[in-house]
């Protein structure tokens, strides 16, 4: 017995047409007895049966406070169950800006679960919640006949809501009908079924479909606790799949075993581009299988290992593969044990990067792996004779000043790289100066990101150099003699297009310096200047540089102390401004006295399409 509530009324001849000849319908949603929604974590099936005690139809009293010419308990109801009527429902429930859907001559508000008239907005009534017969039986009986499960509609559901399944329970018993309804669809190409509780008997029932599919491109089964034995029933289907190009099965408990089945299946599939094992427990033994079918394989592009306790063993293993192996172009090994020592294994191809990736602050430790300055000497080393590599991340590293001279040092040969991602590695005041050298011969590096380190008065500026576009330096410890050392170079600078200088200790008299130099710079575009010491003054300033400047187009000001009074001011230089596109004023103790001044602002203002006003005291 499963929970339900029926969505649509029968309102119109024409809306039963609509319907009557429907086999299976998309117009339910899951939601619990008293008609909330359970978007998040709709109910396990063994507690759903708990919650109703027989199997006829009920239905709940509804509020009072719904509108008069709500419907009566004689006229018509009914409803259609199906999985694609969740996949809709879901979807617009978690998205705030898609909440109504529009039926005949009516709106259905999943939120306020009432259906309003297009004709006459006070006409409404209300979505009854009901128990219902539980799909779950339905899907077992055509299970059971091998008849197919319908999603004739499949494009339009995947139109409106493409691979939104993810985190809606479905069982081994609703993956069995969606493989068997796999066999013989045509257009389906994206399945994701994150989330849910397919295990391995769904697991197995997939990998049979995708023996016999021929459209489908992309299955994700990320969390879904197929273990090694629904692994390897997938291994057995790339066998003979030729057009699955992704596969992420992160999360799902599989070892070395399940890598070694994947790895003989990569030695003869000729069509899969992306696999993810992130997550799992392949350990060193899976990392050695996975590197022995990359010695072979000449398909696959990108390959995440994250999270497997991979170490250096396995790092070596995969190392002495792409020494062969020259298609893959994305290896991720973060949150692993790679060490110096593993470190320097690693040949740079275009697949190293991701040893640490930005993902939240609660996982940054997680994130980190242990290359420090020796492995920084080994890649250093590797990246004088590459000519592929374009993109460097050593993200939260412990590579230090010593470090950075190593790899400053290949930056004064390397002819590729374009992008170098130093974030958070301790990097010093004469860190900094060394790579401004290495940067005065390099004309390539374009994007340069050393945010969280040490750098001040000095080896801020020597950063300007004539090439780099994009430039980083938030959070580290530029004062007021920095900036106005960094105001020097600018004058002189020609390229840089983007300049982060969030949470340094960049002082009024700094932001003031800063806008006349901006006045004069031709090509900057976006400046970040939140969590400074900066107030309204300096923000008009900067605001009024636009009338100068003309290619300033994104401003970032949140955390610094504008306030009522400045945002005022602000309202009446942007109705005036031209060219500015974006502006942040998140976290600046604005209330509803400054807000009210900016509507008006905003009638004159053609060129904003982007404001914050986010964590404000703003309650008009």
């Amino acid at each position: 017995m499963g929970v339900g509530v029926t969505l649509f009324p029968i309102l119109t001849p024409s809306f039963v047409d609509s319907v009557a000849d429907t086999d299976a319908g998309y117009h339910e949603t899951f939601c619990s007895t008293d008609g909330t929604s359970q978007t998040d974590h709709p109910p396990f099936e063994d507690d759903v049966r708990t919650s109703t005690n027989d199997h006829s139809t009920s239905r709940d009293e509804q509020s009072d406070n719904l509108n008069a010419s709500s419907m009566n308990e004689n006229e018509g109801w009914t409803s259609y169950s199906d999985i694609e009527s969740q996949i809709i429902d879901e979807t617009f429930k978690k998205n705030s800006k898609t909440i109504r859907v529009q039926l005949d001559d009516w709106w259905i508000d999943l939120e306020k679960l009432i259906a309003i008239s297009k004709h006459d907005s006070n006409k409404q009534m209300p979505i009854k919640p009901k128990t219902i017969q539980s799909q779950q039986q339905r899907l077992t009986q055509e299970s059971e006949r091998k008849k197919p499960y319908d999603i004739s509609s499949s494009d339009i559901v995947q139109q409106a809501a493409d691979g939104i399944l993810t985190g809606n329970q479905i069982s081994a018993t609703g993956a069995k009908a969606l493989a068997n309804t796999l066999k013989v669809n045509q257009t389906l190409t994206t399945l994701d079924l994150t989330y849910n509780h397919i295990s391995v008997e769904g697991a197995k029932a997939l990998a049979d479909a995708l023996k016999i599919n021929h459209t489908l491109n992309t299955l994700v089964l990320k969390s879904n606790q197929v273990f090694d034995e629904g692994a390897e029933a997938l291994a057995a289907a790339l066998k003979i799949n030729q057009t699955l190009i992704t596969l992420d099965i992160a999360s799902n408990h599989i070892s070395e075993d399940g890598a070694q089945a994947l790895t003989n299946a990569l030695k003869v599939n000729e069509t899969l581009t992306s696999l993810s094992i992130s997550c799992n427990e392949i350990c060193d033994k899976g990392a050695v299988a996975l590197a022995d079918a990359s010695e072979v394989n000449q398909t696959l592009t990108s390959l995440e290992l994250t999270g497997n306790r991979i170490s250096a063993e396995g790092a070596k293993a995969l190392a002495d593969a792409l020494k062969i192996n020259h298609t893959l172009i994305t290896l991720d090994l973060g949150i692993n044990r790679i060490c110096a020592k593993a470190a320097e294994a690693i040949p740079i191809s275009p697949i190293f990067g991701h040893h640490g990736i930005e993902t939240s602050a609660e996982g940054v430790e997680a994130l980190w792996n242990e290359i420090s300055i020796k492995g920084a000497e080994a890649l250093a080393d590797a990246l004088k004779v590459n000519q592929t590599l374009n993109t460097l991340d050593l993200w939260a590293n412990r590579i230090y000043d010593n470090g950075l001279v190593a790899l400053t040092d290949a930056l004064n040969v390397n002819l590729t790289l374009t992008t170098l991602n130093l974030w958070g590695n301790k990097i010093s005041e004469e860190g900094a100066k060394i790579l401004a050298i290495a940067l005065k011969v390099n004309h390539n590096l374009t994007t340069l990101n050393l945010e969280k380190n040490a750098i001040s008065t000095e080896g801020a500026p020597a950063l300007v150099n004539r090439t780099v576009t994009v430039l980083n330096l938030g959070e580290n410890e530029i004062s007021m003699e920095g900036t106005e050392a960094l105001v020097d170079a600018l004058k002189l600078n020609k390229t840089l297009t983007n300049l982060d200088l969030q949470g340094n200790r960049i002082s009024p008299e700094g932001a003031i310096v800063l806008a006349d130099a901006i006045k004069v710079h031709e090509v900057l575009a976006t400046l970040n200047l939140s969590s400074n010491p900066i107030s309204i003054k300096q923000v008009e300033e900067l605001l009024d540089v636009s009338k100068e400047n003309h290619t300033i187009t994104n401003v970032n000001h949140d955390e610094n102390e504008i306030a009522d009074d400045g945002l005022i001011a602000l309202a009446q230089a942007l109705a005036v401004n031209r060219t500015l596109t974006s502006l942040d004023l998140s976290f600046n103790n604005i209330s509803d006295k400054g807000a009210y001044a900016f509507p008006e602002a905003l009638k004159h203002n053609r060129t904003l399409t982007s404001f914050n006003l986010s964590y404000d005291q703003i309650y008009c």
